[in-house]
């Protein structure tokens, strides 16, 4: 019995000494940082309270840079501008890695862009950017039109019944649609047909079964490695084979019609080919999917918040929704949208960087430390996670004039050079940005045109003005549907 004591006592000693050891990595390195316990009770809160309120919580704490812990790593949170031109762009070779484990269960997870690095990362970004040329944008114009034009038509008709409209679930179906035409120029009609094979696979995906452990994914990378050697995938087996079955299907299609099409799908399946004749190093079938997954995933839900965001702070100032629909009536009309007169819209683009401004929807950047680096005296280990709180520096009142406050004005070209730098990163900074980026603010300048030439939006006594989230989700997730009244004009 007393050797037994005794060796019980001795690990609990060795776990108490370790602990302390991991745990106290900052302490005397000058930097406010994250006790132990602290860190526990935000572990908790990470999936207890919508994930954002974390981040906001050791913002107002702490400030723009303190430590923290991500697993056993140390993570330095860094929303100092200076510090961050270093890491986005002249250091980016020392900071170019996310941390995601690369472990996920499922080979089309783990070779999606997001998750790989080094040189995978750059032949595949090299791959990947070919889907978002000018000419391929332009080819896109047609196609996103035709998903404003039935967006447009579902608000019309709620109008005309009176009727109330459920804003986000509307601008989910849209961007679904709009993203299946652009990357496999499928046509869908998520609004008719609300049970269509895509919609269907990608929302069991990323059901809230799914959300804790994206959550964990992302946020403790090493833990979901120890739940993944327990059995445990990102998302349950059957649903990511029924979304790889359904890939199958379209591409094998393709393959024995001999078909070609100019979309997003044809680049990655282009690709193949090459590396299937030695020509260079190209694609596998696998990393077909994965990035065809990707393409849903980066262009769908992101998107839809975003639209959901402009549509929502538009209907609570008014004055901002009228002086955009003058700018549409002006320059468009009723005609259809093309690129140039897109680019001849200073107050929609405006607009819309002003939603991304307060509602980013990822309220978080992640890189990690590949090399031994010091940067404005701080010292930078290989595995050190950096977290940019992208939300809580775009809400920030050194850098923005009351921050809380919906004023697309700031975007303007005359007030644009009065935005420090690297205080507003929507979609990223440096190399490893959004590689979407043109692609997404196209998609919803389309929509929104289409959407405001026939209607307006006004709020209604059920209408929120301040918007809740879920919790147990990396991405925010509403906690309660955004209700307009749509006016036909």
């Amino acid at each position: 019995m007393v050797p037994f004591i005794a060796v019980l006592l001795a690990a609990c000693i060795l776990l108490v000494w370790k602990l302390h050891k991991t745990f106290s990595y900052w302490d005397g390195k000058g930097i406010p940082h994250v006790g132990l316990l602290q860190y526990a009770k935000d572990v908790c809160n990470m999936f207890a309270r919508p994930f954002h309120e974390v981040y906001e919580s050791g913002h107002k704490k702490y400030g723009r840079l303190y430590g923290t812990y991500q697993d056993t790593d140390p993570c330095l949170v860094v929303g100092e501008p200076d510090l961050l031109r270093l890491i986005y762009i002249k250091h980016f070779s020392s900071f170019a890695d996310r941390n995601t484990p690369q472990e996920s269960g499922n080979v089309v997870w783990d070779r999606m862009l997001n998750a790989i690095a080094g040189e995978e990362w750059k032949n595949m970004r090299s791959i990947s950017t070919a889907c978002f040329t000018s000419a391929k944008l332009r080819a896109t114009v047609p196609r996103i039109a035709r998903v404003g034009r039935r967006t447009a038509d579902v608000y019309v008709e709620l109008g005309r019944r009176n009727q109330t409209a459920d804003v986000h679930d509307i601008s989910l179906k849209s961007t679904l649609d709009a993203i299946v035409a652009i990357a496999f120029s499928i046509e869908i009609d998520s609004h008719k047909d609300p049970e269509n094979a895509f919609r269907k696979h990608y929302y069991n995906i990323f059901s809230r079964e799914v959300g804790w452990r994206v959550l964990m994914y992302f946020r403790m990378p090493k833990l979901f490695k120890l739940f993944h050697l327990l059995g445990m995938s990102l998302a349950p087996e059957r649903y990511t084979e029924n979304f790889v079955a359904l890939m199958r299907t379209i591409i094998e299609d393709r393959i024995q019609n001999n078909v070609r099409m100019d979309d997003q799908l044809q680049v990655f399946l282009d690709a193949a080919t090459n590396n299937k004749d030695g020509k260079a190093r190209g694609m596998t079938m696998d990393e077909v999917i994965s990035q065809s997954l990707l393409m849903l995933v980066g262009g769908s839900d992101t998107t839809a918040w975003t639209l959901t965001s402009v549509l929502h702070m538009l209907a609570l100032n008014e004055s901002s929704q009228e002086k955009l629909i003058e700018e549409i009536d002006r320059v468009i009309g009723k005609e259809a949208v093309s690129l140039e007169k897109l680019d001849s819209m200073p107050y929609l683009e405006a607009v819309i960087s002003e939603a991304l401004r307060l509602n980013r929807i990822n309220p978080c950047h992640i890189r990690q430390c590949t090399a031994e680096t010091t940067l404005n005296g701080i010292h930078f280990t290989p595995g050190m996670a950096v977290n940019i709180p992208i939300n809580c520096i775009h809400r920030d009142p050194e850098f923005f004039e009351e921050p809380e406050v919906f004023k697309p004005e700031r975007f303007l070209p005359e007030n644009k050079d009065q935005i420090r730098a690297f205080t507003y990163a929507p979609f990223g900074l440096g190399p490893r940005n959004c590689i979407g980026k043109r692609q997404a603010l196209l998609h919803l300048k389309i929509l929104l045109v289409c959407i405001f030439q026939k209607v307006t939006l006004r709020r209604r006594v059920e209408t929120v003005e301040r918007v809740a989230f879920k919790s147990w989700t990396l991405l925010p997730q509403l906690a309660s549907p955004i209700i307009l009244q749509p006016v036909p004009r």
